[in-house]
Formats: C-alpha cells, sequence, structure tokens
C-alpha cells in the first residue's frame, strides 16, 4: 500500500498532525451523516449505506496518515499494532460498563 500521507505531499499539502483533525473530523461527520440519512430515508438505505462504506474507507484512510504523522517506520505494521491495542482497550471499557451497568446491559 502507498503512503496517503506521501501522495498529499506531493499534491503539494503539508498538515501537521494537528491540522489533520480536522480533516478526519469531516470523515466522521459524513459517516455519521449518511447513517442517519439511512435511518431517516429507509427507502434510500442502500444508497446510503453505501454512502457510509465510502465515509468510513475516507475515515480509515485519514487515521492511517495520522499514524504516519505519529509513528515512523512501516506504518501498517503500526496501525496493525495500534488496532490491537485499540480493540484490547475496547473490551477493557466493556467490561467497565458491563460492571456499571449490571444486569440491565444485558436487558434483563
Amino acid at each position: 500500500m502507498g503512503s496517503p500521507k506521501k501522495l498529499q505531499e506531493e499534491a503539494g499539502l503539508h498538515r501537521t498532525a494537528l491540522e489533520q483533525i480536522p480533516v478526519m473530523v469531516y470523515e466522521l461527520g459524513d459517516l455519521a451523516k449518511s447513517l442517519v440519512y439511512a435511518q431517516v430515508r429507509p427507502d434510500l438505505v442502500k444508497v446510503y449505506m453505501a454512502e457510509a462504506q465510502l465515509a468510513l474507507a475516507d475515515l480509515l484512510c485519514q487515521c492511517y496518515i495520522m499514524v504516519e504523522h505519529l509513528i515512523y517506520g512501516n506504518s501498517m505494521t503500526e496501525f496493525d499494532i495500534l488496532l490491537k491495542v485499540g480493540m484490547e482497550r475496547q473490551k477493557e471499557r466493556m467490561a467497565e460498563v458491563k460492571e456499571w451497568l449490571g444486569d440491565s446491559i444485558s436487558g434483563e
């Protein structure tokens, strides 16, 4: 896989990590918009879910660029490592939420 950050730089865009955050927020907003529209317009759910998939792809690309900003070396390997760390943290958070909510989280 090529470097999205390098492609940006070749196009004359030299964003810092801090300047990259609004782009990530924009892409997240596009994803949220598509999901809301899919719920509001069930007759167009396939169209909006396709848009949501594209928005997610764009957001993941921006996340990858952030990895390139913050970590040097093989970004894909680092991306995979960060993803594994994030999954472990998610498991920990879900255990905490379950502990806080007790049985109400399972709908009982």
